[in-house]
């Protein structure tokens, strides 16, 4: 796990403020700052603020891109992002299980697993790591002629 993952692993089991997130300038801090906001039921007030961005030495610009960065950042939206994340991360470990990056040569695995692929009339050799990417990576190129 990363050390950025993490920090947002543990920012969730915090238990950041639930709800929609959004940017807004309701006016009630003034002209320089957009508020960060939240509902506490979706859909239903009331809000809740989450965060302010204030422009100091900054374009407002700057404090409307932050404030949208940061509702958009909502704990469920991150909580979907890590679910893909991980979902995507163990079909890259099968992966790298499959083509023997974490294997030698001698090992086991070899003996119950082999992968190949047919290139008429013939099939190929086992393919493991390089080999693998290659003939994989081929086949999609032709797949997408």
């Amino acid at each position: 796990m990363t050390d950025a993952e993490k920090e947002i692993r543990e920012a969730l089991a915090a238990g950041p403020t639930p709800g929609e997130w959004f940017a807004v300038n309701d006016g009630t801090r003034g002209e320089p700052f957009m508020n960060v906001k939240a509902e506490r039921i979706s859909g239903r007030g009331p809000t809740h603020e989450v965060a302010i961005c204030a422009t100091g030495d900054s374009p407002q610009s700057m404090e409307t891109a932050n404030a949208r960065y940061i509702a958009a950042c909502a704990p469920a939206n991150m909580r979907e992002l890590l679910a893909a994340h991980d979902a995507l991360k163990a079909d890259a470990d099968r992966y790298r299980w499959l083509r023997g990056d974490s294997c030698p040569d001698h090992s086991s695995r070899w003996i119950e697993w082999e992968v190949r692929h047919w290139e008429a009339p013939f099939w190929t050799g086992d393919l493991r790591g390089g080999d693998l990417d290659a003939a994989i990576d081929a086949a999609r190129s032709k797949e997408q002629k």
